[in-house]
């Protein structure tokens, strides 16, 4: 298995909306737990990964009982409304982020894009070969892969994500939650996929395993799955449980699951997958800037805040190469076959 740490990144390049206004950010996302908490409540009584009924710890962020699992190290949210009702409120809810200058949505293409289209292809042998994307979002893993030769499918469910990708690329998501996907898939007899890529779409599931198995049954046999998810043993989750419901990165409104290294390895042995290739890198030390803002906002016109933004990159390797970055993007290959139950 590769290891790799940090890349190097631009906050200020994408992130200035939330340094506007980061009370209101947060704000936003209190009212967002407030609509969930208003319709009716379902409850697990285990771990939404492993099943694992013990508890080493429980939170409350906005309103929501998070446990963190003894068995697998995973936080998952006790209580939720029925999922239609959860994925009804996420079509509506996920703005288009149209408030990026084209100039910064180009920093974001060929800086978050591809080094994740880059990462996950070079475990893959030959020439470009069938990539399914899901939960693309505004498109654009899609994009950038039918300009690298792939040929590309792609599932998002909100509306507004899928118009922006279909104006904006010629790339029409499929409107549909993955487990419909699969259904139409196979019952349409297609091929199966060289590469499945998920990228921060498995803290959406109510129960995250039958989706790692779906990503499996898509695969070709040593096919490729491409994950990138919040890590909570980092310093931003260490943040956000110190100051809990101001976190604008952690313990998410429309999260089930809050992810950990261990958790992810139990999912991946669990669901006929070996790890390849793992990228430790985050935005803790900018998340460590907007809880700073959050305490004080003077902070944000700070010579002080201009410094850590300027030795950004030096201070967040340091959290990337010891394993506490808030971010893991892995690739996995298809060693099983595994059927979702």
């Amino acid at each position: 298995m590769e290891e790799k740490y940090f890349k190097p990144f631009a906050p200020l390049r994408i992130k200035q909306s939330q340094l506007k206004d980061v009370r209101s950010a947060i704000a936003e996302y209190q009212a967002m737990s407030a609509e969930l908490l208003a319709m009716p409540q379902v409850y697990v009584n285990s771990c939404r990964l492993c099943g694992g009924e013990q508890r080493t710890e429980e939170i409350t962020v906005n309103g929501f009982l998070w446990a963190l699992c003894a068995d697998c190290h995973h936080y998952y949210k006790v209580h939720m409304p029925p999922h239609e009702d959860v994925l009804a409120w996420l079509k509506k809810s996920a703005p288009v982020e149209v408030y990026l200058r084209e100039e910064d949505f180009q920093y974001r293409l060929d800086n978050i894009s591809q080094p994740k289209i880059d990462f996950v292809s070079r475990y893959h042998a030959g020439p470009p070969g069938r990539w399914l994307d899901v939960a693309t979002g505004l498109a654009d893993i899609p994009y950038r892969l039918k300009q690298c030769g792939w040929q590309v499918d792609a599932t998002e469910i909100n509306s507004a994500f899928a118009e922006f990708a279909t104006k904006n690329w010629g790339i029409t998501p499929q409107q549909k939650p993955l487990e419909e996907y699969y259904r139409d898939f196979f019952a349409a007899g297609q091929d199966r996929f060289d590469v499945v890529s998920c990228f921060g779409c498995f803290d959406l599931q109510p129960k995250p395993l039958d989706h790692f198995k779906i990503a499996n049954s898509l695969l070709k046999p040593g096919g490729l799955l491409g994950i990138n998810q919040p890590n909570h043993d980092s310093l931003a989750g260490a943040l956000a449980r110190h100051k809990l419901g101001r976190s604008l990165r952690a313990f998410i409104p429309g999260d089930y699951s809050y992810f950990s290294r261990k958790s992810l390895g139990w999912a991946l042995d669990h669901s006929g997958f070996e790890i390849v290739g793992i990228w430790w890198h985050g935005l803790d030390m900018h998340d460590l800037i907007v809880q700073i803002i959050d305490g004080d906002p003077a902070f944000k016109d700070s010579d002080a805040c201009a410094l850590l933004y300027e030795r950004y990159d030096g201070l967040q390797k340091v959290l990337d190469e010891s394993r506490k970055s808030d971010l893991l993007l892995i690739a996995a290959r298809k060693v099983a076959e595994v059927q979702p139950d």
